[in-house]
């Protein structure tokens, strides 16, 4: 087999452990394969397994990230070999790296350290589109700076746009302007000349006399400086030149406006940040500015660089420069200078084999990149300081065709000096030939409005698509074929012209939920009922929706039930409901038997689950996703109950946009589909202009790295609306460029030249479509897409829904995991647990509260911070919880067992991991609660218990009752740390919430 032209440097990447790389990836090269390929490397090799467990690996979105942490998993168990040994240390090393976004790797962080710096250890997201608590802020804003350029600024705008400008503030334009050297002395505003204006060509208009004249009013007004509003003009229409001379005039004076403005508003955003972490919320900026602040102290500056990570970047050339900084800092040597490298020339870069990243400046299409730091980065490798760059050319997505077309289209045309050079795809060894159908468009008589070409455009578009079928486009299923559009607009219109000719489509929105797809919460839904036998409300749903029990029989048969309708129940008479809780008891029989790979098959075989969601039309190829968590959880040692609990929280996320999976035409936009690909792409709206929406003021743009606000029109010059201009006809051509190489056989493109004129800021005019030549651009006939274009660089939802062979034998011949709470000895009987979780608050929901609470309890800060700390959880406590986590932290605050911690202990680690082997067969893995370290050597252990009492408890019996069951437990806790560790404990205690008690264990 012929080698890729790139092939050395792709190896270079995947093995060279102790070297740091730069990544210039063409689109559809195959990173993810080579990142995979580099992490399997690391676990392959005995002497740097230990990098492993430092591994921080960041991508932008969580689906990446966890497609990335599959397919990783799946490559070191299907080259772990069975008779080596360290089998359970690659393992557990694999369970400590991260996989996610820059902001989850931010807030894991601050929940390490962030109590440091007083800042919130478990904070809650607050989303963009939250407006409440800003509300409240907004009435309990702190007052502004009573100066005469405040008087001024108010005076010229209200206090509502500079509550505006804060708002849409994030912290580093607020500390800049906050920062800023302002002059207290506003600038004259220069009369001369406007009042008797005369242009140099032609006569004054009567709407520019009209100005005039309310030009004088206004400066009558300004000179009485008075205490009156007076917006400053804004004039529309009239004699160019004048306008050009008022805005001359007015532009010194509306930009010292802005930036004491700007200042006010500034300080109004720094506030409302530390109002948001007082009570608890961050924000996605929040997360970032609290990690540089971590950073910007030596202290723990100096621990997060001691812990070694190894880091790979990917996706870089979106990553926002503050992200890029953390990242590069923490892999930096301990006494390196913050923020030095790589702007200077001799500062010491990234400690080698501990910093790489992956990217392609050509697919930077958010506005949020900074290509200018890339290309520092990128230098900083290129000139050998920092690492090395390399090159992957070769595509391994788009067939020789499309190679050839997107060349043709690019070349000199995507060249934006001093930030992108385009660099040609080169295609693969035996890549197919494919083809690239040019698809006029013919002019309709009678159309002219713009909404009215759309939907001829997508009519025209859908009928081509009709006419050739299945077969013509080569595909076996509409799923293999999507529509990108470059405007959300569209995707409505190209739907219903699909639609009213019998073309099934799905129109892909990221603000869908996991929990309203079927395929998602079903399985979820069929679980909990398994696990939570009483739990009436789940098992109704599961009879309705899943069972398709009609409400008038499940009425019925709950009336027939002496104690209600639950999955003990046998409904003998109502045959559609005992057929289904007869189901359900049989798969609840063996709940546990093969683990939870064995259950998924097992459920979705029995339920046929696949079918019932196709029968409501749901799309069923996410249960593939099911099956593959199932066995991820097998492989990681996760029981059920953490699994289950997985699941639950992830149906609050968005769905992974699908790329062909399922029997329908993919529609979405542009700037979704990047890290997608479907064998046929056809593009909608070539010709459509995209210039930027109209951005109402007040406003923040952004030059040189600088924060620049306006309130008005007045402050921005025509070089700098041109500069943004251009910037954004480049990112444009960028994002056209990520639309084309899309395609894995065909693209198709329609030509709408000879249907509507292309207007300014289009992909054609940007193309220069009337430039190309348009037959060799196309070059391939349709009969010639039927050759697969295999992907190496596949993605989660192509992978097979069973695990290879190797890696499922690997799996199995780990070493046993014991967890510690199965020492447990649990006596009372399951409907006695089931009583008391309905009589008093409870249950797993409280017992994760409560360990999260206790989780980062601040135990080195003095009483009143703690006692803060409290006060502060329990206002953000869900409500099911509050009263009775009021009640035993009160308890907890004045125990006997929190003062004896703080007299005698030294460290206190929480929720601290550990792993331990026991036998030749069998390891122990869990979580200590608290483990206390003292100033003699010895430690204590500390298990948090919420178990509640039973009727008629004493106190004593209570107490005797958990020493029963938890003993086991506690007592291999010890002996592990003392024989396993050499660390003697001299204490080995519960903490029962409900008395506030501590009990002690032998």
């Amino acid at each position: 087999m012929n080698k890729l032209a790139d092939q050395r440097d792709r190896d270079r990447f995947a093995t060279e452990l102790g070297a740091n790389f730069a990544v210039s990836a063409s689109a559809g090269a195959g990173k993810t394969t080579a990142i995979v390929r580099r992490v399997a490397e690391i676990a392959r090799r005995a002497e740097s397994v230990s990098a492993l467990a430092r591994l921080v690996v960041v991508t932008y979105t969580e689906a990446a990230a966890t497609e990335l942490r599959v397919r990783a998993r799946e490559e070191i168990f299907k080259n772990l070999p069975l008779a080596s040994g360290g089998r359970q240390r690659v393992i557990a090393a694999f369970g400590g790296a991260f996989f996610g976004t820059i902001h989850a790797f931010c807030l894991k962080l601050l929940g390490e350290e962030g109590r440091r710096l007083s800042l919130p250890a478990r904070p809650a997201l607050l989303e963009p589109g939250d407006e409440r608590l800003w509300l409240r802020f907004a009435g309990e804003a702190p007052e502004l700076a009573d100066s005469d350029a405040a008087r001024r600024v108010f005076r010229h705008y209200t206090f509502e746009q500079v509550l505006r400008l804060a708002r849409k503030l994030d912290t580093a334009a607020a500390e800049q302007f906050t920062a800023a050297e302002l002059s207290p002395s506003a600038p004259v505003v220069a009369v001369s000349g406007l009042l008797d204006f005369k242009p140099s060509r032609g006569a004054v208009t009567e709407k520019t006399r009209a100005h005039m004249k309310k030009l004088a009013a206004w400066f009558e007004r300004y000179a009485a400086d008075d205490d009156g509003f007076l917006m400053l003009p804004n004039f529309d229409g009239g004699n160019q030149e004048f306008l050009d001379a008022v805005g001359d005039a007015f532009r010194p004076y509306a930009t010292w406006l802005d930036a004491h403005a700007a200042a006010l508003a500034g300080r109004l955003a720094l506030a409302y940040r530390d109002y948001r972490a007082a009570h608890g919320f961050v924000t996605y900026d929040d997360m970032v500015t609290w990690a540089q602040q971590l950073l910007a102290d030596g202290k723990i500056l100096r621990r997060l660089r001691a812990r070694e990570y190894v880091v790979i970047l990917d996706e870089a050339q979106d990553t926002h420069p503050a992200m890029f900084r953390i990242l590069t800092e923490l892999t930096r040597p301990q006494d390196s200078a913050l923020y030095t490298w790589p702007d200077q020339a001799d500062a010491t870069p990234p400690t080698a084999g501990r910093f790489c990243f992956v990217g392609d400046e050509q697919q930077a299409i958010y506005d949020r990149s900074d290509l200018k730091l890339y290309r520092r980065y990128v230098d900083a490798f290129a000139d050998g300081r920092g690492g090395e760059l390399l090159d992957f050319s070769v595509t391994m997505r788009c067939p020789r065709q499309v190679i050839g077309a997107v060349n043709r289209m690019f070349h000199d045309r995507l060249d934006q000096p001093p930030l992108v050079t385009f660099k040609a795809l080169v295609a693969r060894p035996g890549a197919a030939v494919g083809a690239v159908t040019i698809l006029p468009l013919t002019l309709t008589p009678g159309k002219c409005k713009v909404d009215e070409e759309r939907r001829d455009e997508c009519a025209q578009v859908a009928d081509w698509l009709a006419a050739r079928g299945l077969g013509g486009l080569g595909v076996a299923h509409w799923g293999e074929v999507a529509v990108l559009a470059p405007r959300v607009d569209w995707l409505g219109v190209v739907a219903a012209a699909l639609r009213a000719r019998g073309l099934p489509c799905c129109l892909l929105s990221s603000r869908a939920r996991k929990r309203d797809m079927p395929a998602y919460a079903w399985p979820v839904a069929l679980l909990l009922t398994l696990t939570q036998p009483a739990e009436r409300f789940e098992l109704l749903g599961v009879l309705r929706e899943i069972f398709g029990v009609s409400d008038a029989e499940l009425l019925e048969a709950h009336r027939a039930e002496k104690s209600g309708l639950d999955l003990r129940a046998r409904a003998g008479d109502f045959s559609r409901t005992a057929a289904a809780l007869e189901l359900l008891r049989g798969l609840r029989a063996d709940l546990t038997a093969g683990g939870c790979h064995a259950l998924a098959r097992r459920l979705l075989t029995v339920t046929q689950l696949r079918g019932r969601i196709e029968a409501v039309g749901g799309d069923a190829a996410p249960l593939a996703d099911f099956e593959r968590s199932a066995l991820t959880a097998d492989l990681e040692g996760t029981g059920l109950f953490a699994w289950l609990d997985e699941l639950r929280r992830g149906l609050d996320q968005a769905p992974p946009l699908a790329s062909g999976g399922a029997g329908e035409i993919q529609l979405l936009s542009c700037h979704k589909s990047k890290g997608l690909q479907w064998p046929v792409v056809v593009t909608v709206g070539l010709g459509n202009g995209l210039r930027a929406q109209q951005v109402e003021y007040p406003r923040v743009d952004r030059a040189d790295g600088q924060f620049v606000p306006h309130f008005s029109p007045l402050t921005r010059t025509d070089e700098a609306k041109e500069a943004r201009s251009v910037a954004r006809d480049w990112e444009l051509q960028r994002l056209f460029y990520v639309t084309l190489t899309r395609a894995q056989r065909l693209l198709v493109l329609p030509d709408s030249s000879g249907f509507y004129s292309i207007r300014k800021h289009s992909f054609a005019e940007l193309a220069r479509w009337a430039e190309l030549d348009l037959p060799a651009l196309a070059g391939g006939e349709i009969v010639n897409v039927s050759g697969a274009a295999t992907d190496d660089g596949a993605r989660a939802a192509e992978l097979a829904a069973s695990p290879s062979a190797a890696a499922l034998a690997a799996a199995q011949n780990i070493w046993r995991r014991v967890l510690p709470h199965k020492l447990a000895v649990h006596a009372e009987p399951e409907e006695e647990r089931e009583f008391a979780a309905e009589q008093v608050t409870g249950g797993l929901a409280y017992g994760v509260w409560w360990h999260g609470v206790l989780q980062y309890f601040p135990w080195a800060s003095p009483s009143a911070a703690q006692a803060a700390y409290v006060a502060t959880q329990l206002a953000a406590a869900p409500p099911a919880c509050r009263t009775r986590g009021a009640r035993e932290l009160a308890l907890f605050m004045k125990s006997a067992l929190r003062e004896k911690l703080l007299a005698d202990g030294e460290h206190f680690l929480a929720e601290l991991p550990f792993s331990a082997p026991l036998t030749p067969g069998e390891a122990m893995e869990g979580v200590l609660d608290l483990l206390v370290t003292r100033g003699d050597g010895g430690c204590v252990v500390v298990d948090w218990k919420t178990n509640r009492t039973l009727a008629g408890e004493t106190t004593g019996q209570f107490h005797a009752r958990l020493r029963e069951i938890y003993e086991r437990q506690l007592t291999a806790y010890a002996d592990l740390l003392a024989q396993k560790f050499n660390h003697p404990v001299s204490g080995c205690w519960l903490y029962a919430t409900v008395s506030g008690e501590k009990i002690n264990v032998n």
